[in-house]
């Protein structure tokens, strides 16, 4: 790249669920082996579902280390999916944008959509 491109804030991040021990842990060492940043699995509290998050790389939109980051969540959410039950989701996740400099809070993509594809 040239010159550098003024960066643009916007935060994504991924927050999974489940009640399945076995594949939570599952998914939360696959994070740590795609996503530079990755919580610890909340303690099962109620009806066994514990969860925890892929936090934001922290770059700007546009730059080297966003682009290592979107890429790292693609795979992330590709493995997630890969590990869906016939009648829905047996990891269920949402990907959010938010502390976007334009104030654009919203949903990228999630466990659900599969199922309400199919509503259509």
């Amino acid at each position: 790249m040239g010159g550098k491109v003024m960066g643009y804030m916007r935060h994504h991040a991924i927050v999974v669920t489940s009640w399945n021990n076995d594949l939570i842990k599952e998914a939360h060492e696959k994070a740590k082996g795609l996503c530079s940043s990755v919580s610890n699995i909340t303690e099962v509290v109620i009806n066994g579902y514990s969860s925890f998050f892929v936090a934001p790389d922290g770059s700007k939109e546009w730059w080297e280390d966003s682009d290592k980051g979107d890429c790292a969540r693609n795979s992330f959410v590709e493995w997630l999916n890969s590990k869906r039950y016939e009648d829905g989701p047996s990891l269920a996740w949402v990907e959010v944008q938010y502390g976007d400099d334009e104030g654009e809070t919203k949903i990228i993509r999630h466990s659900d959509e599969a199922l309400q594809e199919g509503e259509e």
